[in-house]
């Protein structure tokens, strides 16, 4: 029932925009014409707050659509892959979508990277009538607002502190304290972080909202410690998990535990920080050894083409393509009503691992891996399962 009527607010939506369907391609040039690309647009903050997340997504698209031309195409015809650079900024991002829907009239559209430039560009996409794969978005607000056109590929916000709080009661930590930068993801983070610490007993004696590298983080990382907090979360993006384990060691506090979003998850985090990476966690949404299905060759082929190792946001990327082509083959059509429809109700497997989304389009079955940097190198400590290492606590 509840997948009916997910498919019947898809049919809802996309009535408006049908009489649109003219304008998206030039004229005279039938759907199904084989030598005529299927054209797919993404803007990504390649310059600005989210540069390196963004250009693994961008490494990842692209290979997947290298990949997929390989193989004949998305329903027999080439894809095209436009990429612009947002630079990290909503209102820009909203202005490239705008362009890729009226001027450059693409087939399909990728999120950006990013919950704040998801939430700046899902509602237009769903106003013209576009299915909207979000790969770089994961804020559980962007499903709040009754948008059915929008498709999450990963595991919530909301559950991205739920490993590593279980790692810590199961060794016996109970205080924690939380270091929480702007950013609907990074705040949802941490409102779940509270969710689950008060479910596991565990007390969350310190919290602050930072803004950055200033005199205000270093006080609150004083005063995080003054609260006989046992370890440190860390919520915010690359540039501020490095920021904020910086002020950590420099204040010459030693937790028993340091967790950073986001961050800890690059190659570059040990390259970074050096030495005092190491033991930090993070959750990571892919890892290489992972076994699910393709996950090997995509890591070889990345650092083949790339020449260096991809991170789970540059395997996301690669999943949407995933997904996107499985979705255009279950509904037989590059027709974007079709593709929805059976977007909805698609349950598979990619190189992430499962997907599947609730009847918001909230992804239901991706599974994320808790990662400490051990010996100058990451190790999945957690589900016990999927472990490569145990865990190191001091």
């Amino acid at each position: 029932m509840k997948r009916a009527l997910a498919a019947l607010a898809i049919l809802f939506t996309l009535a408006a925009a049908a009489a649109l369907a003219a304008l998206v391609r030039p004229s005279g040039l039938p759907a199904g014409r084989p030598d005529f690309p299927l054209r797919i647009g993404v803007s990504l903050g390649l310059t600005g707050r989210y540069a390196e997340m963004a250009r693994m997504q961008e490494q990842g698209f692209r290979l997947w659509a290298w990949r997929q031309n390989l193989g004949g195409g998305l329903h027999g015809r080439p894809v095209e892959l436009v990429v612009s650079d947002d630079a990290g900024d909503p209102e820009t991002a909203r202005r490239i979508y705008q362009d890729f829907i009226s001027r450059d009239r693409v087939d399909f559209l990728f999120s950006p990277y990013s919950s704040d430039l998801t939430a700046a560009v899902s509602p237009l996409a769903a106003q013209h009538g576009y299915p909207l794969l979000a790969s770089g978005g994961v804020a559980d607000s962007l499903w709040d607002a009754g948008n059915p056109l929008l498709f999450g590929m990963l595991v919530p916000a909301s559950r991205y502190a739920q490993g590593f709080l279980e790692m810590m009661l199961q060794n016996g930590v109970t205080r924690v304290a939380m270091l929480c930068f702007p950013g609907m993801f990074p705040e949802e983070v941490c409102r779940g972080a509270r969710a689950w610490a008060e479910r596991l007993g565990i007390a969350i004696v310190f919290s602050r909202r930072v803004d950055g590298p200033d005199p205000a983080l270093a006080e609150a990382v004083v005063q995080a410690r003054a609260s006989g907090a046992e370890a440190v979360l860390i919520s915010g993006y690359a540039r501020d998990s490095v920021a904020a384990r910086q002020a950590v060691h420099a204040s010459g506090w030693k937790p028993r535990a340091v967790f950073s979003t986001v961050g800890p998850s690059l190659h570059t985090y040990d390259d970074n920080l050096g030495g005092i990476s190491e033991g930090d966690f993070t959750i990571s949404l892919w890892e290489p050894g992972l076994p699910y299905p393709g996950a090997a060759e995509f890591s070889r082929e990345f650092v083949e083409k790339y020449g260096r190792s991809a991170s789970y946001h540059a395997a996301a990327a690669f999943a949407a393509g995933q997904v996107l082509a499985q979705a255009v083959d279950k509904a037989g059509s590059t027709d974007r009503r079709r593709v929805a429809e059976a977007l909805a109700k698609l349950d598979t497997t990619t190189i992430l691992g499962h997907f599947a989304v609730d009847r918001r389009g909230m992804q239901l079955r991706h599974f994320p891996v808790l990662i400490q940097w051990q010996d100058k190198r990451k190790a999945v400590v957690w589900p016990k399962d999927l472990a490569t290492a145990e865990t190191r606590l001091p």
